[in-house]
């Protein structure tokens, strides 16, 4: 099994706006975005390919089954819009170490100091 990918990427991310609470507020709402143009993409196409009336779509009643697979499905994209609040929970719990102490370990891995 792969380990799990890290949230947060190593480096400063860029900020663009007054605040990083802005900056955390904006990619949450363009990974919002990305998620509904999706969705009118894949609705558009079904719609298009199937012939399959809106009404006929929106009148769908589904099944426990299908109801489990929208939840992970639903899970899924939470994690993503989420991303950046983890992202940024994670490194405050690991800070990255200071550059001299990761010198002194790559000179002595064992961390004894000379």
């Amino acid at each position: 099994m792969r380990q799990p990918r890290p949230k947060a990427s190593k480096g400063e991310r860029p900020q663009f706006l007054a605040g990083p609470d802005s900056e955390r507020l904006l990619n949450m709402v363009m990974a919002l975005a990305a998620e509904v143009s999706l969705l009118h993409d894949k609705f558009d196409t079904l719609a298009r390919v199937s012939g399959v009336k809106t009404a006929d779509l929106e009148a769908f009643a589904p099944d426990e089954t299908v109801r489990a697979e929208r939840a992970a499905r639903r899970d899924a994209m939470l994690e993503r819009v989420l991303r950046i609040i983890e992202a940024d929970a994670e490194r405050a719990a690991h800070p990255p170490r200071p550059y001299d102490e990761i010198m002194q370990l790559v000179a002595d891995p064992e961390g004894r100091m000379s």
